[in-house]
């Protein structure tokens, strides 16, 4: 998602919501749950941040 829809500015790539939490899971190949878990695990070490409309990945703290 990131290639294809992401839009990178120096470690942070941010990416439209193109798809909903169901999509996402079902395109993971993981429950719902379980997608939701990660997520909340990623923005809790400020990795990931959701807004209404994008998501912001930073990738410098992936690492």
């Amino acid at each position: 998602m990131a290639n294809k829809h992401g839009i990178r500015s120096e470690n942070k790539i941010t990416i439209k919501l193109v798809l909903n939490f169901d999509e996402i899971s079902q395109l993971a190949g993981v429950q719902k749950g379980i997608l939701l878990q990660v997520i909340r695990d990623l923005e809790e070490k400020q990795i990931l941040a959701i807004s209404s409309s994008d998501f912001k990945l930073d990738l410098a703290k992936l690492r």
